[in-house]
C-alpha cells in the first residue's frame, strides 16, 4: 500500500510541474478576495442587490437545514429564514 501512494504522489508532482499552467496562481494580497477594483471570482453566483433592485415576495421559505438532495428551481424565490448546515456528506 505504501508504494501506491508514493507511486499516487510521485505522478502528481509529475504531472503539476509539467503542467502548462501553474496549479497555484502567485497574488500580492492574503485570503480568498482581491482587493477592490478587481472583480471577486464570485461574481455571477448569485444576483443580491437590494439598494437599487426590488425583489418580489418570495414563494418558498426555507426553514430547515438540508438533508436530502435538494433542487431549487428558477421560478421560485427562496427565502432562507436562518443560517444553514448541510447534513450531507460527500463522498
Amino acid at each position: 500500500m505504501k508504494k501506491f501512494y508514493q507511486l499516487a504522489l510521485l505522478a502528481l508532482t509529475t504531472g503539476l510541474a509539467n503542467a502548462q499552467t501553474p496549479f497555484f496562481t502567485p497574488t500580492t494580497y492574503r485570503g480568498a478576495f482581491a482587493p477592490a477594483p478587481a472583480q471577486m471570482w464570485t461574481a455571477g453566483w448569485t444576483e443580491w442587490d437590494p439598494q437599487t433592485k426590488v425583489y418580489g415576495t418570495s414563494t418558498v421559505d426555507v426553514t430547515t437545514n438540508i438533508t436530502t438532495n435538494t433542487t431549487w428551481t428558477a421560478n421560485n424565490i427562496y427565502l432562507l429564514k436562518r443560517f444553514f448546515y448541510s447534513g450531507l456528506k460527500i463522498k
